[in-house]
């Protein structure tokens, strides 16, 4: 995981596009003292050339960056949003042919839909100057997503994830002048939560389940990884 020393340079913009597309994004950067700082916002609103599809999208982001002695140490934070629901499965040649109009209901296959929410934050600590030293980096992220998808008929098979994902690394870089550098260390990675995949009818979830996972996975590992030129 790495953040950028300060951030994009201040803005805003606003756009418009056919079929109902309008985005706003907005950046701040700037300092004080020996603190960088950014924040950026980005909302996306779009309908779709079929009528009943349509996506809304929204990322924000911030973070800060700041040297303490020999150490430089900077702290991210992220949200993101999305909810959609798509046009459906449609045949090419009978697209091309223009024979699917706007409003006409998808005959092959139901229109997929899903939802997202991810906030995220991660903090790194590495040298002030080179790459020489001792690198650190801690996160952790709740993460929430609905995905259906056509199972035939009425029937959507629905992903939903309902997870709180953690870990970290730490390591030691070394170098050799111009010629070969070495990095060792350890890391390690939490995934506690729910991950269903389940059969639903008319919009609604039923009783079949194809998946139903009560996750608590930890993972550990040390890792070496060497270049030389």
């Amino acid at each position: 995981v790495w953040t950028f020393p300060g951030g994009p340079a201040s803005r805003v913009a606003l756009g418009l596009e056919s079929y109902g597309g309008r985005r706003g994004t907005a950046g701040f950067s700037g300092e004080l003292g020996d603190f960088r700082a950014f924040a950026h916002a980005d909302v996306y609103r779009t309908d779709s050339h079929r009528d009943g599809a349509w996506t809304d999208r929204d990322n924000l982001a911030a973070g800060f960056t700041t040297v303490r002695g020999e150490r430089r140490y900077s702290l991210r934070v992220n949200h993101y949003r999305a909810d959609f629901v798509a046009a459906g499965y449609l045949r090419y040649d009978q697209l091309a042919a223009g024979l699917v109009g706007r409003s006409a209901p998808e005959p092959n296959a139901l229109a997929p839909f899903g939802s997202g929410r991810r906030t995220a934050l991660a903090f790194n600590a590495q040298p002030a100057e080179g790459d020489a030293g001792w690198h650190a980096t801690l996160y952790a992220e709740d993460f929430e997503r609905e995905r259906g998808a056509s199972g035939g008929g009425l029937v959507h098979n629905v992903g939903t994830d309902d997870r709180v994902i953690a870990g970290g690394r730490l390591g030691h870089h070394f170098v050799y002048g111009d010629t070969a550098s070495l990095h060792v260390g350890t890391e390690f990675r939490w995934d506690d939560g729910d991950g269903i995949r389940r059969r639903w009818q008319n919009r609604m979830p039923t009783a079949t389940y194809l998946t139903n996972l009560d996750m608590d996975l930890r993972t550990a590992g040390l890792y070496a990884q060497g270049q030389y030129r």
